[in-house]
C-alpha cells in the first residue's frame, strides 16, 4: 500500500497517470474473472448478461436439464379436477411452463377462480406471463418460507395441490398438510443431468475457472457426482463459490464445499449484486 501511495505521489507531480493504473487494478481484480454457470441454459440468460456486465467472463456448462413428465393416471385425473382445488402452488418457473403445456396438451383451462401462490418473483413473472397473478408470494424464496407463511392464509379443510418436478422437497405439502389442508401433489416435470456435459465439465475446470455457481441443489448433487466418477475433486482448490440462495449453500456444505458468496434474497440480480461487493471487498 505504501508503494502505491508514494506512486500515485510521483504520477500526481508528472501527468496523474496513476489513477488510471488503479483504476485498472482496480477494476483487473473485478473484472476478467471467468464465472462458471452450471444452470439449464434457457434460465442462465440473465445471469450471463449480469456476469458480462460485471466484466466477467461467463463460461456455460449445464449440469441440470428438464422435461415434462408422463403423469400417472392420478394425476392426470387431478388436472381435469383443478376447478374443485381452493389453491395451486408453484414452486419453480419450470413449474409452470410445464403444467401450462400440460394444460394445453390435455385441453384444458386455467381455472380462474382458483387462488394461485408462488414461491418467489420469477415463478410470479413466469405466471404473469399467462396472465396470471397469484395471490400469495412468501417475503422469503424458499419452499420453507411458502410452507410457513401460507398456514395464516388457508383454512382447514382447503384443498391444495402442489405443482413440482421430480426432485423436488416434500416440504410444502408436509407443512400444510399438518395444518389440516388437503394436499395433492402433481410431478410435473423431471431434472436430469445432461450426460454430454460431464466431459465439458472437467475440461473447463481445468481450463481456470475463478468462481462457481450453483443455483440449486440439483446442481450441486450433479456436479459432485461428476467429480467423484471422474476422481477430480481437487479441481474444486482455489475456487471461489457462489450460492444463489440457503438451501442449495446448504447442498454446497453437505459436501464439505465452503460457500464465500450467498445472498439474503434469493434471486439472480442479488447474486450479481453480491458478487460485486464481494470482490470489491477484495480489492
Amino acid at each position: 500500500m505504501q508503494n502505491l501511495v508514494q506512486q500515485f505521489q510521483s504520477d500526481t507531480k508528472n501527468n496523474s497517470s496513476f489513477f488510471w493504473r488503479w483504476m485498472k487494478l482496480t477494476l483487473d481484480r473485478l473484472e476478467n474473472k471467468k464465472y462458471l454457470i452450471m444452470r439449464d441454459s434457457s434460465q442462465a440468460v440473465s445471469l450471463i448478461e449480469g456476469i458480462r456486465s460485471l466484466g466477467g467472463i461467463p463460461l456455460l456448462v449445464p449440469l441440470i436439464s428438464f422435461k415434462k413428465t408422463s403423469l400417472s393416471e392420478r394425476e392426470r385425473k387431478l388436472m381435469n379436477e383443478l376447478t374443485s382445488f381452493d389453491w395451486l402452488i408453484f414452486t419453480s418457473q419450470n413449474g409452470v411452463r410445464f403444467f401450462m403445456e400440460q394444460l394445453e396438451e390435455m385441453g384444458l383451462f386455467f381455472p380462474e377462480h382458483v387462488k394461485v401462490a408462488a414461491v418467489g418473483t420469477k415463478t410470479q413473472s413466469s405466471l404473469m406471463n399467462y396472465g396470471i397473478s397469484p395471490s400469495f408470494i412468501p417475503k422469503k424464496f424458499t419452499g420453507e418460507a411458502l410452507a410457513e407463511e401460507m398456514k395464516d392464509f388457508i383454512e382447514k379443510n382447503e384443498r391444495i395441490c402442489v405443482i413440482k418436478g421430480n426432485l423436488a422437497r416434500d416440504i410444502v405439502g408436509t407443512v400444510l398438510q399438518n395444518v389440516g389442508a388437503n394436499v395433492e401433489e402433481i410431478i410435473i416435470y423431471e431434472t436430469f443431468l445432461p450426460a454430454e456435459n460431464k466431459e465439458k465439465l472437467i475440461a473447463t475446470l481445468k481450463n481456470k475457472v475463478d468462481v462457481l455457481i450453483f443455483t440449486s441443489p440439483s446442481t450441486v448433487k450433479h456436479f459432485m457426482a461428476i467429480l467423484m466418477e471422474k476422481n477430480e475433486r481437487h479441481l474444486l482448490d482455489g475456487k471461489w463459490v457462489a450460492s444463489i440462495g440457503p438451501v442449495t449453500k446448504k447442498a454446497l456444505e453437505d459436501y464439505g464445499i465452503p460457500v464465500h458468496i450467498c445472498p439474503d434474497i434469493y434471486t439472480v440480480d442479488q447474486l450479481l449484486e453480491e458478487l460485486k461487493v464481494f470482490f470489491e471487498r477484495k480489492c
